[in-house]
C-alpha cells in the first residue's frame, strides 16, 4: 500500500512540475497549431499572444473606454506548430472572454476575432476549441490582395495596414506586460513602413 501511494505521490510531483513543452507527452491538447495556408505545413516559431479583455460599464463613464486588459499570455509555437496557453479555452471569473493574435516575420498578422487577410478560407470567427488550426498567409500574398482594395487614408499599402491592423490588435495596456510580438513586428515590419513612407511622399510631393 506504501509503494503505490509513493509511486502515485511522484507521479503527481511529476506531472505537476514538468515544463509546458511536455504537456503533448501526456496527451493534453494544443490550445491552437499554425500552420501554413498554402502547404498546411506546420510553422515553428509563431508568436502567439493572448489577451483576456474585460468590458466595463463603469469604465465607460469614467474614462470613455468599454473594455480592458486584464491579463496577458504569450507564447511560442514548438516543431508541430503547436501552442500551449494555461486557460485560454477556460472560462476564468474576472478575467473576460480572450482573444489570440499570432504573427511570425513573412506572414501576415492573424487574430481571432478581427479580419485582416481576404485569402483566408477560415474566418477567424470559426476559430474555437475544436477548430483550432491558425492557418498564417504569406506576407506577399496577402498583400497583392491588399494593394487591390480600395480603403483610402493611405492604408492601401500592405505594411500600414498590417501595422494599423497590430495596433487595433493590441491594447494600450500591453505596455504594463513583456510582450515579445510588438518588438518582433517593429523590426520585422518598421523599415518597411520607412520605405511606403517615402514613395508616398514622393508620389505626391
Amino acid at each position: 500500500m506504501r509503494i503505490t501511494s509513493r509511486i502515485l505521490l511522484v507521479a503527481f510531483l511529476l506531472m505537476a512540475f514538468l515544463p509546458c513543452g511536455t504537456a503533448s507527452a501526456f496527451g493534453k491538447k494544443p490550445t491552437a497549431i499554425i500552420v501554413d495556408d498554402d502547404t498546411g505545413e506546420s510553422i515553428e516559431g509563431a508568436i502567439a499572444l493572448a489577451q483576456w479583455m474585460k468590458y466595463s460599464w463603469l469604465r465607460r463613464w469614467m474614462e470613455g473606454g468599454t473594455h480592458y486588459l486584464t491579463k496577458a499570455k504569450e507564447t511560442v509555437s514548438d516543431k508541430e506548430g503547436r501552442i500551449y496557453i494555461k486557460g485560454y479555452w477556460s472560462w476564468i471569473s474576472f478575467s473576460g472572454r480572450p482573444h489570440l493574435t499570432v504573427y511570425k516575420p513573412g506572414y501576415a498578422l492573424w487574430n481571432s476575432k478581427k479580419e485582416i487577410s481576404p485569402l483566408l478560407k477560415s474566418p477567424p470567427k470559426e476559430f474555437s476549441s475544436d477548430r483550432n488550426v491558425v492557418r498564417l498567409v504569406k506576407f506577399e500574398k496577402a498583400a497583392q490582395e491588399w494593394l487591390k482594395l480600395d480603403i483610402g487614408g493611405g492604408q492601401k499599402y500592405p505594411h500600414r495596414l498590417q501595422s494599423g491592423f497590430l495596433w487595433n490588435c493590441l491594447e494600450l495596456d500591453i505596455e504594463k506586460y513583456p510582450i515579445t510580438i510588438d518588438e518582433i513586428f517593429e523590426r520585422h515590419e518598421g523599415p518597411f513602413l520607412g520605405l511606403e513612407s517615402r514613395r508616398l511622399y514622393e508620389e505626391n510631393k
